[in-house]
């Protein structure tokens, strides 16, 4: 391990998120980049919490995780447990877009897919304060154009975009 490497202990089981995918990896380093600590993070489709516990391990103050999987929340839940971080993340069960209201959120991470990311962007919009971000991920390329236009109409700015062959991941900063 070399000088500033975080380690996240991680068993995948059934769960998506094993850091390999496209879609992850430009998660993790939106994390890396944007989390400067004591931010307050919502990770949407937390899948096995790998973008969750990395955000705690870079200094989030505390995230909170969903995923509509019964297995993915027992794996997530695991895995924190595993990391030391069960005391920063609080994993539930059930639709993000009932719980994202009414929470104190900095950043929101969505490592889902275009079309849900379409859905949860006017509730993000609603969350975040001016300033807050949105990380989005597991878009297919040619549902880009679809996710870049529901961005602007909800008041985001694109900051940043990844690409790895037919994915895109995008890091936008709410007007």
């Amino acid at each position: 391990m070399g000088p500033g490497e975080i380690i996240i202990e991680l068993d995948p089981g059934m769960a998506f998120g094993t850091g390999i995918h496209a879609s992850t990896r430009f998660c993790l380093k939106f994390i890396d980049q944007y989390v400067k600590g004591g931010e307050r993070i919502i990770d949407a489709g937390c899948g096995s919490g790998i973008l969750s516990i990395g955000a705690a391990k870079l200094g989030a103050q505390s995230v909170f995780a969903m995923d509509v999987d019964p297995v993915a929340v027992k794996v997530a839940r695991e895995n924190i447990v595993l990391n030391g971080l069960d005391n920063l993340i609080e994993v539930r069960e059930g639709d993000i877009a009932e719980e994202i209201l009414g929470r104190p959120v900095d950043m929101i991470l969505a490592n889902i897919t275009a079309e849900v990311i379409n859905e949860l962007l006017p509730l993000a919009s609603e969350a975040l304060p001016s300033g807050g971000y949105f990380f989005g991920s597991g878009i297919v390329d040619s549902r880009w154009p679809g996710v870049q236009k529901q961005l602007d109409n909800c008041g985001f700015t694109v900051e940043q975009v990844l690409t790895d062959i037919d994915w895109v991941g995008v890091a936008a900063r709410k007007k």
